[in-house]
């Protein structure tokens, strides 16, 4: 079973997406798919402002490491996959420019 699921303090400590695929791979794996949230600067209307700076994001831990791992478990089974990887950052996260 490959499941890993993470919560990223610092921006550092927030593998890249290559590192999260090669322990994704498998010699039977037909292909990977991923998504990557970012910030954006503006709304999703376009409007000009106020300008999206970053977002601070926080949890509690150990309920939101728990509810992933359900999540993971729940789509590893349900679509019957070879591995899953969830990771999300904690803290500031700048928008994009």
């Amino acid at each position: 079973m490959r499941i890993f699921v993470q919560l990223c303090k610092e921006k550092e400590s927030t593998p890249s997406l290559d590192e999260i695929v090669s322990k994704l791979k498998t010699p039977i794996s037909g292909g990977i798919s991923s998504f990557q949230g970012v910030t954006r600067e503006y709304d999703s209307q376009g409007v000009n402002e106020p300008r999206v700076k970053c977002l601070v994001y926080e949890a509690h831990e150990s309920m939101v490491l728990k509810e992933f791992k359900k999540i993971a478990m729940q789509a590893y089974t349900e679509f019957d996959l070879l591995g899953i990887a969830i990771y999300h950052r904690l803290g500031e996260v700048v928008s994009l420019k």
